[in-house]
């Protein structure tokens, strides 16, 4: 497996290096973003939104409040 690493002081740089890897042929999945914070109104933003967290994290609030009033009964 090769990788190559880069940081961009910008989003829109990396915006740019996404998209000339795209030209390049180099398949979506295969280009990883990593950022300190949310970058939404980019394109790569919003890749991979969808997820299953939110029902994940709401199902555990559930348990543990169901197990909390369990145990003070």
């Amino acid at each position: 497996m090769k990788a190559l690493y880069a940081l961009y002081s910008s989003a829109d740089a990396a915006q740019r290096a996404v998209d000339r890897l795209r030209a390049e042929g180099v398949a979506q999945g295969d280009i990883a973003i990593v950022s300190s914070e949310p970058i939404e109104e980019y394109e790569f933003g919003q890749r991979d939104k969808a997820t299953w967290l939110y029902y994940i994290a709401s199902l555990g609030g559930l348990v543990g409040l169901g197990a909390g009033a369990w145990l003070a009964m």
